[in-house]
This record gives C-alpha cells, sequence and structure tokens, in this order.
C-alpha cells in the first residue's frame, strides 16, 4: 500500500491517531509489535476527568469526554461509556483549600463542578467535616480494551490497516528525512509531495505531539517491514488516553538513524 501516515504502536493513542488521520482522508498503516491494546492502554482505569490543572489540559479534557460519549456518531462503530460522574474529596485542610482552588479555576474555564450537596452524595456519605467536590461531566470506559476494540474497529472501518505482531527494526533516513518506517515484510511506497516526520509521544489526557528532536522518540523502535511514507507517527502506550493535537515543525535528522530497542 502507499501510505501516507505510518503510526507506531496500537494503544489507545496511535489507533485514535490512525483514526482521526484515515478519517481526514490519508492512507493509513498501524505497525504493532504485539497486539493492539496489549501494553499499557488494556489496563488502564478507563477515567475521563473534567477537572485538570490548567486550562488547556481542562480544554483538552473536556473535548475527549464528548469525543468518548459520542464516538458512534462520529467514529461510526459503538463504545459503551459509563457517565456516573464522580467525586474529589479533601479529608485535610490542606487538600480543602487546594479543592477549592481548583474548583474557582475550573469553574472559570467552563466545567460544571461544584461543592456536593447531601442530595448528590448517593454514594459517598462524608465524615466530619470532609469537603467534597461533585464533577457531573465525568465519565469512564468500565472495560478500557473496549475502546481498543472500538477504535480498532474504526480505524479498519475508514480504510487504516493494522499489522499487529510487527516488530519496527529501524526508520531510514536520507538527505536528513526520514523515508519510511523499517520491518522485515514489505515495502510501502512513500508519497513524496510532503516530507514531514510527526513523533506521536505519550502524554495524559489525550495527545498528539509532533516531535522537534529524536531524543523525542518515545516508542521502542523494534518493528519489521519498510514502509515509505510522508508521515511517520511513534505512538506510546498511554493508559486509555485519548488523542489531542499539538503541532510542532518537521525535525532534521542525522543521515544515518541507529536502529534500537528503547526501555
Amino acid at each position: 500500500m502507499d501510505a501516507d501516515v505510518v503510526v507506531i504502536g496500537a494503544g489507545a493513542l496511535g489507533l485514535a491517531t490512525a483514526l482521526h488521520c484515515a478519517m481526514s482522508g490519508r492512507p493509513v498503516a498501524v505497525v504493532e509489535r504485539h497486539t493492539a491494546g496489549s501494553q499499557a492502554s488494556g489496563r488502564a482505569a478507563g477515567l475521563f476527568k473534567s477537572v485538570q490543572a490548567d486550562e488547556l489540559r481542562t480544554r483538552l479534557a473536556r473535548r475527549s469526554i464528548t469525543k468518548a460519549v459520542t464516538f458512534a456518531d462520529w467514529a461510526g462503530t459503538p463504545l459503551t461509556v459509563a457517565r456516573p460522574g464522580s467525586y474529589l474529596i479533601a479529608r485535610t485542610p490542606q487538600h480543602r483549600e487546594f479543592l477549592q482552588r481548583e474548583l474557582a479555576q475550573s469553574q472559570r474555564w467552563g466545567v460544571d463542578v461544584r461543592e456536593a450537596t447531601p442530595a448528590e452524595l448517593s454514594y459517598y456519605r462524608p465524615k466530619g467535616d470532609e469537603f467534597t467536590l461533585w464533577c457531573p461531566e465525568d465519565v469512564y470506559i468500565e472495560e478500557p480494551v473496549s475502546l481498543i476494540q472500538a477504535c480498532l474497529a474504526a480505524c479498519r472501518r475508514h480504510g487504516a490497516v493494522v499489522m499487529e505482531n510487527e516488530p519496527v527494526v529501524g526508520i531510514p533516513v536520507t538527505a536528513g528525512r526520514v523515508t519510511g518506517v523499517e520491518t522485515s515484510t514489505s515495502i510501502v511506497p512513500r508519497s513524496h509531495s510532503r516530507d514531514r516526520v510527526r513523533d506521536v509521544s505519550c502524554a495524559p489526557t489525550s495527545a498528539i505531539t509532533s516531535a522537534t528532536t529524536p531524543g523525542m522518540m518515545k516508542s521502542r523502535l523494534t518493528r519489521s517491514s519498510l514502509y515509505q511514507t510522508r508521515y511517520c507517527a511513534i505512538a506510546g502506550a498511554t493508559g486509555g488516553c485519548w488523542p489531542r493535537l499539538c503541532v510542532r515543525s518537521s525535525w532534521t535528522l542525522p543521515e544515518k538513524a541507529p536502529t534500537t530497542d528503547w526501555a
């Protein structure tokens, strides 16, 4: 196949990256050294939290919640999402001060979060002077592997090729540019209209992050066929995260890239 995008790693982040690229009309290949979701993504808590440490992450987290809840509508495959909300509980004066600050800033950023009333404490009974916040927007996926299965099905539905048990062994570089992803089984010719590299690195609550230096590559380079491509996305296991998009400039690499198994 002639792939515009090759994603290395079929965890939640890698599959979500591939899905969004495929839905934008790009030919996509995903290569995974084991099976999809077999690492951290399949063992995650599956919780989507609306309260975050800063405004950007708050906006991204809330967008991720919407994406999860409406997954079947935009991706075309079903995904069961529980919507019970969640509590944040402070049991010390220091924790109370911290939660009060989070309450004020999160409300300022548009989050539906408030001090819990007795009527809202359906399954939690505070003792003493505990301070409790109620976060009705929060959701979770009861079995995190179902997110992997939904993303995998959606990727294939939208034309992405997902190849499991394909350990990558190297990334060829020509004239300072990445020209493909090397494995042992096949060659996918590169489209030459663009020549950028994208590294999809680990990040909390949904990130698609572009790398600017080779040192930001976070995946294990132990796969095995050659995919010549416009874009190379390297996705690490993220523990059930959802994609957000942060694009930086492409990097320039040395003429000969090392073949490395990254811990």
